[in-house]
């Protein structure tokens, strides 16, 4: 299938972040009916290098797969030899960031057992306290409320 359209790649690599960038997703979305003629391109910036070819999909980064959105017969040697090199450090980026998503996130160190004794006292004093309030409180038949909370402490306290 012949392109529709060939952009000129020499008038618009000088053109903002944005506007290459949505240059890349129309190449995509037209699925080949666009392509990139680079008569006269010995080079690009690496930023609009990389916003080039930022939303083609995977295969068509493979060298053998440029001509579904380069004229590669327009390719001077020195850009396409710029443009590989861009495409396999992408690749080699994407790649080192599966790795990472895959490695699973270190443990985090033991607890030393000073703060597993403070998290048992301040469990303790969280049931504590409220017996202190309750013997504290106005006009209440404390003897029960207390014998109920000492009750309900050594309960959770056997298991």
């Amino acid at each position: 299938m012949s392109p529709n359209k060939y952009i000129k790649l020499s008038k618009i690599k000088d053109k903002d972040l944005t506007y290459i960038r949505n240059l890349s997703r129309d190449l995509r979305t037209r699925n080949g009916n666009i392509k990139l003629d680079c008569t006269d391109v010995y080079g690009m910036e690496d930023d609009k290098l990389k916003a080039l070819i930022s939303d083609l999909p995977n295969e068509w980064k493979r060298k053998q797969e440029c001509d579904k959105w380069i004229n590669t017969d327009t390719l001077t040697l020195d850009f396409r030899r710029r443009l590989h090199e861009c495409l396999e450090k992408q690749k080699e980026e994407q790649e080192q960031e599966k790795d990472e998503e895959s490695t699973p996130p270190p443990l985090p160190p033991p607890i030393p057992w000073k703060i597993i004794v403070l998290l048992g006292t301040i469990s303790v004093l969280s049931t504590i306290i409220p017996i202190i309030s309750y013997l504290r409180a106005p006009k209440v038949k404390t003897n029960k409320i207390v014998l109920g909370q000492l009750q309900i402490f050594q309960k959770k306290n056997i298991r």
